[in-house]
């Protein structure tokens, strides 16, 4: 069996081919939007580009890409279009473009939503184009790309206005295309339709004779268009050669039935005119199915159809059937079709008289119905509603096929066909079951197997069919789909909607002052429970005010609401922590961040049972937001658990955390937070405290050995410690006959031996109050003890490693963080240990599956029926990256990079906006935060030094840099799509070692790219010029934009690789990370000419090209700076205008730096080796360096390390030929060859200098 045909691929245009192209010549003169002097708008630009490039090249994409990139659609189409000029090829150019968006996955109506005054009229031209005849003025092709276009329409109803247009077309009432019977019947099976549909007629009626014509146009368009599909699938022959045009129409149809099918609000209305139109049974007749080639395709879109139309689904209510609703449904069917038998048909008699499990296969239908004639099938289809009445003395006009096919499918069950469904409604568990099954089926062997034997003789059950296994399986996984669909309204999870909100939270330290928590809640009236300001100090219980939601609210005269001043108040009650001990490391560690007002509220609603989506833009603190909410949930409810998974820290016992799975080592911390690491803890904390305990019992003087266990420890402190508390407590106790003595809280305390390590004095002396809560503190800090050696008891008990973990997991730990891919490997284990929790917090929520987001909430058993679940907090960024999806028909066609989070956003579930971010300087927010709502700033980012400062050496804080050919060459492909630019990387890599060379340090600097290949490019580039030199060393990062999501550093610079097409950076998502990951300073390496007309990224480049786009660099000037930014520098300011300039510069500049260090006298130096072309000399400071270590400098040749062949690795077998010397101080850099010897081949030589 031949492979099947790989895909071609579809190759962007270049540069070179972008600019010698005639719709290019087009833009430059008309739409560009580089070029100032435009010439006026003519449509007949349109005509002429619709009938050369489009129509002439059959849709060629790459002719629709070059018009998009250069935003025909925005600047020319869109931005004139007028309902006087909508002609055809107005009209199709505008859906090629909108098609080609969505096909580029780009954002498609903002440029719509900036003008959508004619978008109305526009749709509705769209609508007549879509059902003209095929042979008119509108050719098959072109409907097919109007079905496209109409296809997306459908699937953004979450844009205002796409929805308003699209409404009108699905509704209830688009079923004035029903035949009457049928609508009769719908309308009886849901009274309160009929009410509305009523209402609609009286509406109709008071319309003008034109309105009411184009409202009759609008809501019979589906069904218009449904009718016309089925001419043009009847026009296809059984064998004879057909055009390709009619079968990629009919499967583009069958995918616009199917996503209406798929969609609960589009599938509510447009179900019922599928079902009344039969086209399913018009599909499965036609000849388009049978050809084998050319049908493929098409049978396998229709099997997707089928089954959507007949989900186990209430179309009305949107809730999911059950299997006794179901069995319902098909018994009813078949009833009601045996009682109009029996009443009017006398030769279905015997059809009538028998049960139902006898007569709903397909076998028995034919034998019962076959004999029938087309007449008298077409008046049993009538009394179904399927078929209009048939008129007296008339013969029908269906043939006998169609009729029967038509009556048996309704009536026989559908699960006959749903089981052996494609591979893509399988779960992974159902896959491989089935192919077990296959596979024992299919068993053939010699093995012997006994004879069968009778064991017994049972009673026949006559009329029982038993249930196939088959069904039965798939049946659960259909019920576990539907239940997943939420058909209620978005914001019911929301914590303000759920009745058990909790009216009184501690904040613990979230608060820094009375005036912080005032600020944090503007609107509101707060009230403090004391009125001594000295006393108004964290931590602070709040208590909200919680509305019932029943009844009505009262108003007083006014018409005002009684309740909404109470709505509004808050009553706070600051409260002192208890005194925990003595020790300076008994004080609770503090919160020292100022959350803003939303960050507060994104904070309460973590608090608060339900769902929480808090949307945090770049440096909005949403790791700061996630340990607040951890933090309030350990205090507030100790006994709770939590599922997390990063590092934090906070006031937080470390026996309390624990993570499972990999990732320890990108915490960053010396702390083990694994399972194995967390046993190992206890079992260090248990000595430590048994060291205590035996402190303790010496300083005492009670004898015998109380530290040997945690079992003698507890009996120690039972009859030892609390009888010395009981009685200290008698005799200092408050006596109300007597003043209390303060002198006495010291004399008498029992523990002084043993706090005699502590700060002294312990007793202040100066109330009763103050040294009693001192004491009560000391007893605090023994009880403590005690309390984590009862609770580490069971590590003694439980001897191997293993079981400790165990232990720790399900019994001790209180913070569980793991990844949610080690919960679906580990699920099965988790849920047998009997792991429990209450809270789930999914950081970076927006980067994770859809199926990885469920899964960890299924990591538990239900208790008595009811999920112990109480809070889920997903914090994210749906403007940021994705999952990574690497086969693209999942990731395009069906959508499977979408997060549960993005999804949770796109549908409208209620979110907390971060809204002021403290990571970058505001110059460098500006890049990006036109991609949401009201991004901010906050204080510290216009007041600390590190922000206002300057860039020591650089004269902008951020730059766009242009880069050009390298040695004619741009970006390379060594290998498909491994993209590189040695210009760029021998650029970047320039710049950070003059940053470096000034006194940057490395670790501050991280490079990215966009690419692998670039990535790979750049670290080789290092490794040879400076990757073991201790001056200049190695940048924190070098990596990609999609690796660093989620991470940060003061200086990024950043190389974009392509200069034949944009490529991946279209997304605006990926263009958000990259510039969102310096705090300081970016600078951006790139082909400007190809990045500045890409419309998605106008916002950013915008303001990247308002500045110079050649290097501006300070060299006089060190790092730090006291340089204000924004500020003219003193010194003189160079502008490099090319990669070999550069790197010639920092050639000179470190030589010069080495001359003038003290290690140059003293230590054996390599000199860098420097890139010199054929014939040409030296520039004298080199030659002088030479003649002074002449006898010291080696004159072996390495090959040169700016050659394309560094982009390779090497093979592992091939050795290494470079010569290695050792030195202090090594060094390789580029230098530019000289006008004159631009023909000759460069070579990189080896300077070694000693002393």
């Amino acid at each position: 069996m031949a492979a099947p045909a790989q895909p071609k691929k579809i190759v962007a245009p270049t540069v070179s081919q972008i600019n010698a192209e005639f719709v290019t010549q087009l833009a430059c003169k008309y739409w560009a939007p580089h070029i100032k002097k435009k010439s006026p708008f003519d449509i007949k630009v349109i005509e002429e580009i619709y009938e050369k490039e489009i129509v002439k090249s059959r849709f060629a994409i790459r002719k629709i890409m070059l018009l998009e990139f250069s935003q025909y659609l925005e600047n020319y189409l869109w931005m004139n279009y007028s309902p006087e000029m909508s002609s055809k090829a107005y009209l199709m150019s505008i859906c090629c473009m909108v098609n080609e968006k969505f096909r580029e996955n780009v954002p498609a109506w903002e440029t719509f939503k900036k003008k959508p005054d004619h978008f109305p009229f526009f749709f509705k031209c769209i609508l007549t184009a879509a059902l003209a005849e095929t042979d008119g003025e509108f050719s098959l092709h072109e409907q097919t790309v109007l079905l496209l276009f109409l296809d997306h329409c459908f699937n953004s109803l979450e844009v205002d206005l796409i929805r308003s247009q699209v409404q009108q077309l699905i509704s209830l009432p688009m079923w004035m295309g029903l035949q009457p019977a049928r609508l009769e019947l719908e309308l009886k099976k849901t009274p309160k339709l009929r009410k509305c549909w009523n209402l609609i007629k009286k509406n109709d009626e008071k319309m003008n004779p034109e309105a009411r014509e184009q409202a009759y146009q609008e809501r019979r368009f589906l069904s218009q268009l449904i009718q016309k599909f089925i001419s043009v699938l009847k026009s296809v022959p059984l064998s004879e050669p057909v055009t390709m045009d009619k079968v990629h129409y009919c499967e583009r149809f069958i995918e616009l039935a199917i996503d209406l099918e798929a969609l609960l609000p589009t599938r509510r209305w447009f179900n019922t005119i599928l079902d009344d139109s039969h086209l399913l049974v018009h599909c499965y007749l036609s000849n388009l199915v049978r050809r084998e080639e050319d049908g493929h395709l098409f049978s396998q879109l229709l099997d997707m159809l089928k089954f959507y139309t007949g989900f186990e689904i209430n179309d009305q209510t949107g809730n999911a059937l059950t299997e006794n609703e179901m069995t319902t449904i098909h018994y009813d069917r078949i009833t009601s079709l045996q009682r109009a038998a029996f009443a009017h048909f006398p030769e279905l008699y015997d059809f009538a008289l028998s049960n139902v499990a006898e007569v709903d296969t397909r076998e028995s239908l034919v034998k019962f119905f076959g004999p029938l004639s087309s007449n008298t099938l077409h008046e049993v289809a009538s009394y179904l509603c399927l078929l209009p009445t048939l008129p007296k003395n008339e013969d029908t006009s269906f043939d006998k096929e169609f009729l029967l096919e038509l009556l048996f499918r309704p009536l026989y069950s559908i699960e006959c066909y749903m089981f052996n469904f494609n591979i893509i409604f399988y779960t992974v568990e159902k896959y491989l079951t089935v192919s077990l099954l296959k596979r024992i089926s299919d068993f053939d062997s010699l093995t012997y197997i006994c004879q069968d034997t009778v064991i017994c003789c049972l009673m026949p059950h006559v009329g029982v069919q038993e249930r196939n296994l088959e069904v039965c399986a798939h049946k659960a996984v259909l019920e576990t789909i539907r239940n997943l669909m939420n058909t209620d309204y978005p914001s019911s999870e929301h914590y303000s909607k759920m009745p058990p909100q909790i009216a009184t939270l501690d904040f613990n330290d979230t608060f820094l002052s009375i005036e912080h928590l005032k600020a944090s809640f503007p609107g509101h009236n707060v009230k403090v429970t004391v009125d001594d300001p000295a006393l108004q100090i964290p931590p602070f219980r709040i208590t909200f005010p919680v509305r019932s939601g029943k009844g009505k609210k009262r108003k007083d005269a006014s018409g005002e609401d009684d309740d909404t001043e109470e709505a509004k108040t808050l009553i706070v009650e600051p409260h002192v922590i208890p005194n925990r001990g003595p020790y300076p490391y008994n004080q609770p560690k503090r919160n020292t961040i100022q959350f803003t007002h939303t960050q507060i509220e994104a904070i309460r609603a973590g608090m608060q049972p339900g769902l929480t989506m808090v949307v945090g833009p770049p440096g909005t603190g949403k790791t700061d937001v996630a340990v607040q909410i951890i933090s309030n949930i350990y205090h507030n409810f100790p006994e709770q658990r939590t599922r997390y998974c990063y590092s934090f820290q906070s006031d937080i016992d470390e026996r309390h955390l624990l993570r499972l799975g990999h990732g320890e080592e990108e915490l960053e911390t010396e702390k083990d937070f694994s399972r194995y690491g967390r046993v190992n803890y206890v079992l260090a904390r248990r000595i430590e405290l048994l060291e205590e305990v035996k402190r303790l019992q010496k300083s005492l003087g009670v004898p015998g050995d109380a530290s040997y266990t945690c079992e003698t420890a507890g009996y120690f402190f039972l009859y030892q410690v609390m009888s010395r508390w009981e009685e200290y407590i008698s005799k200092v106790k408050n006596k109300s006959s007597t003043l209390p003595d303060v002198a006495e809280i010291s004399t008498f305390f029992p523990f002084h031996e043993y706090f005699a390590n502590a700060p002294q004095p312990i007793f202040k002396g100066r109330s009763y109050e103050e040294d009693m809560e001192i004491a009560e503190g000391c007893f605090r800090h023994i009880k403590k003890i005690f309390t984590q050696l009862e609770e580490f008891r069971a590590s003694e008990l439980l001897r191997s490693g293993l079981d400790r973990s165990k232990y720790l997991l399900v019994k001790e730990a209180k913070i569980i963080a793991m990844t949610c891919t080690h919960a679906a490997l580990k699920r099965h284990d988790l849920v047998k240990l009997g792991f429990k929790y209450d809270n789930i917090l999914m950081e970076e929520a927006a980067q994770i599956l859809e199926i990885e987001t469920f899964i960890p909430l299924l990591l538990q058993n239900p208790q008595d029926g009811f999920s112990r679940l109480k809070r889920w907090i997903m914090i994210g960024d749906h403007h940021q990256l994705p999952p990574v999806i690497k086969n693209m028909a999942f990731q395009k066609y069906s959508n499977m990079e979408q997060s549960l989070f993005t999804r949770f956003v796109r549908v409208g579930v209620p979110t907390v906006d971060l809204d002021a971010q403290g990571r970058a300087r505001a110059s460098l927010c500006n890049l990006y935060n036109w991609r949401y709502k009201n991004l901010g700033n906050l204080p510290h980012v216009q007041l600390l030094p590190e922000f206002s400062t300057a860039n020591a050496g650089l004269l902008y804080d951020f730059q766009l840099i242009n880069v050009e050919d390298f040695q004619g060459v741009g970006e390379s492909e060594p290998n498909p799509y491994f993209y590189q630019n040695l210009g760029e990387a021998e650029y970047v890599v320039a710049l950070f070692m003059y940053m470096c060379l000034l006194g940057y340090p490395a670790d501050k600097i991280s490079i990215l790219t966009t690419y692998n290949g670039q990535k790979h490019l750049i670290r080789d580039i290092i490794n040879r010029r400076c990757g073991n030199n201790p001056l200049i060393g190695r940048p924190n990062k070098v990596t990609t934009v999609d690796r660093f999501q989620g991470q940060q550093n003061d200086y990024i610079l950043l190389s974009l690789v392509r200069t034949r097409a944009v490529g991946h950076l279209r997304d605006v998502r990926r263009l958000v990370v990259a510039m969102s990951r310096a705090r300081l300073g970016l600078y951006i390496f790139a082909r400007v000419s190809l990045f500045q007309n890409c419309f998605e990224l106008t916002p950013a480049f915008s303001q990247l090209t308002a500045r110079p786009l050649h290097l501006h660099i300070i060299p006089a000037e060190p790092f730090p700076t006291t340089r204000k930014n924004g500020e003219s520098p003193p010194q003189e300011v160079q502008i490099v205008k090319n990669m070999p300039q550069m790197a010639n510069y920092v050639y000179n500049m470190y030589l010069h730096l080495i001359r003038t260090t003290h290690h140059y006298h003293q230590a054996f130096l390599q000199l860098p080796p420097a890139m010199v072309e054929e014939g040409e000399e030296m520039p004298s400071q080199e030659t002088e360096l030479e003649t002074e270590e002449a006898m010291a400098a080696p004159d072996d040749i390495i090959p040169s390390p700016t050659d394309a062949s560094c982009s390779q690795e090497p093979p592992a077998t091939q050795p290494d030929t470079t010569t290695a010397v050792p030195s202090v101080c090594q060094v390789s850099t580029a230098r530019p060859a000289s006008p004159q010897a631009q023909a000759a081949t460069p070579q990189d030589t080896t300077l070694e200098e000693t002393q």
